[in-house]
């Protein structure tokens, strides 16, 4: 599977619930003429009923799926393919919604795992050129956009590797 400014569209929330209302509009409008039979109207479908049966996946995961499609195929495809391939990615613009985190609770949580990641123990694997601390990353245990709380309970000061476990595996 290869993203696809396509792909991108069809995997646009936004713009499907645009299209969504708009088709609901049409719908609900008169038959506009003595051409139109009962039939035809009854052939009319929801963009809606379309949304409703595919999956929304994000940028993010379309692209793991043809990573891991990648992967599968035989290597003589997937470098003929490349020969092809286009060498400047299309850009597309996100927006997204972002949490204003309380800085006492990131720094009270680096604060008490002094250096070391809060799941592997280990120490922090590299130091931040900034201020030489240790680099670790605060992760939510319930997460805040599933309504978790921004408070030092709900975190642990994390290694990158431990964190991205934590969110992906």
């Amino acid at each position: 599977m290869s993203l696809t400014p396509i792909t991108s569209l069809l995997s646009n929330e936004l713009l499907w619930n645009s299209f969504s209302e708009a088709s609901e509009k049409i719908l609900a409008s008169p038959i506009s003429s003595d051409r139109d039979s009962v039939q035809e109207k009854r052939n009319k479908k929801r963009l809606s009923d379309f949304w409703a049966k595919k999956p929304i996946l994000s940028i993010e995961d379309q692209f793991h799926r043809a990573v891991r499609s990648a992967l599968n195929d035989k290597p003589e495809l997937r470098r003929k393919r490349l020969e092809n391939a286009k060498t400047i990615p299309t850009k597309i613009e996100i927006v997204s919604v972002s949490f204003v985190r309380n800085p006492d609770v990131v720094a009270e949580a680096l604060f008490l795992a002094n250096g070391y990641c809060g799941h592997c123990k280990n120490p922090a694997p590299f130091i931040r050129r900034s201020d030489n601390s240790p680099y670790l990353e605060v992760h939510h245990i319930k997460p805040l956009a599933e309504g978790g709380e921004d408070v030092i309970t709900n975190t642990v000061a994390l290694c990158p590797n431990c964190h991205r476990q934590a969110h992906y595996a």
